[in-house]
Formats: structure tokens, sequence, C-alpha cells
């Protein structure tokens, strides 16, 4: 049997509390037991090395089957988790949201998303839009299910990530994860100078400090920051 990750483990235990404590509250066991998990890895900082370029993603995408690329163009342009990805069903697609409702597990059953923060409406630009709309029409969801595998099961992180090892091998580039669009996603906001809360809000995390920790050498450089906002007040001599 294959070990659970810290997260997926928290994640399960979290859950496990929450029916322990109604259980409680509804009189079936006497007392809550304490459980605790230990502390996992911390979190590994994304550098600016780490990132895909557009041109990258253009080129993964283009080598990528129709399925894919319609998926990676999503990945880039919402960042959501390839799980979150997998689990998206018609319903949750609006006019300028995409509403993050639950995850994929392995095997195609579902399971609700991370943690509390990664239930989340995450507002997406019109390409991403189009690009949902397009394919939608050209492939209807079966079963309500935005991408399906021909067996017409809904795809999973083992699906996925075997298709994608694939295309890159072929491609010839970096290892890439579904994770690296993601993080490109991530560096776009922050790069258009999104705050840090809205950054957070979008990609789901538990808090503005796990952004922070993730993405603090993504940010620009503070002393970069400060000089282009002295370099405004030379109206002053001006």
């Amino acid at each position: 049997m294959r070990a659970l990750s810290p997260a997926t483990a928290a994640n399960t235990v979290g859950q496990l509390m929450t029916v322990l404590k109604l259980a409680h509250e509804q009189g079936i066991i006497a007392k809550v037991p304490v459980v605790k998990v230990p502390k996992g890895a911390p979190l590994r900082a994304v550098s600016r090395e780490d990132l895909l370029t557009v041109a990258q993603v253009r080129e993964i995408a283009a080598a990528a089957p129709e399925w894919m690329r319609s998926m990676i163009h999503v990945a880039a342009g919402t960042g959501l988790r390839v799980s979150e990805l997998c689990a998206l069903r018609v319903e949750d697609i609006g006019t300028d949201v995409v509403r993050v409702r639950r995850q994929m597990g392995r095997g195609g059953g579902t399971t609700p998303p991370k943690s509390e923060k990664s239930v989340r409406d995450v507002p997406v630009a019109a390409w991403v839009m189009e690009e949902i709309t397009a394919w939608l029409l050209d492939h209807p969801g079966q079963d309500g299910w935005v991408w399906v595998r021909k067996s017409g099961l809904p795809h999973d992180s083992n699906s996925t990530n075997h298709a994608l090892a694939s295309v890159v091998k072929r491609y010839g580039g970096r290892r890439v994860t579904w994770h690296d669009f993601r993080h490109f996603y991530a560096s776009a906001l922050i790069h258009a100078g999104v705050p840090v809360p809205a950054v957070q809000k979008a990609m789901g995390h538990a808090s503005p400090s796990t952004t922070l920790e993730i993405y603090a050498h993504v940010w620009p450089n503070s002393d970069d920051l400060v000089r282009s906002a002295g370099a405004g007040l030379s109206l002053v001599r001006d």
C-alpha cells in the first residue's frame, strides 16, 4: 500500500476530526480523541528559473493531443491543480468564473478539495472562457464532466501525468509537471501587480503566508520597486 503524502494525510485527518466532532455533539461518542499528524517538509519556494515561459507553454500545448491541449490552456489560464481540472463539471463553468468544488481522486472518484480555501470561484479571462466553450461545443461533456477519456470516465492524476510525461518526452524540453502550469499562472498574477490576498484566493492557498512562502522569489525585487516608485518623483525637478 502506498503511503499518503503529508498534505493528503493532514487533509484526511481534518475531515475525520470534523466527523468526530459532529459525533460528539450528537452524543454518539463521549469525547473527541486527539489525533496528531507529523508536520510535513516545508513548502518548496519557486524560483524564476523554475517558471515556464509563454513560448514553452505554447510549444508543449502544440505537441499535446487535443484534449490535453485544451486542459493545458485552461491550467495556464486558471492555475487549477490537475486534480481540480479533472474534476470540473459543466455546471462549474460560469460566464466569467470557474468554480472549484471537488478534486478527482485516483480511479475516478471525487473527494472534497484540498482545504476549505481550495473551494473557490476563480475569475477568468475571456480567452479562457472561449477555450472552454469551444471545447464543450465540439466535445459535450459525457455525464457532465468537462474532460473524459475514450472510456467515458473522467481523467485523473494518473492518466494526465502519464500523458503529459509522454508529450514532454517527445517535445524534448525540460521536465514539466502539471504544477508548472499552476506556477506559470501565479507568476502572471504577481507580475501584473495582483495583491497577495487576491493571489492566495485565486490559487486556493490556505493563507497569504503560504503564497508568500512559495512565490517569495517571484515577486519583483523590493529595491527595484523602490527605485521605480522614486523615478516617478522626478516631477519635483522637472
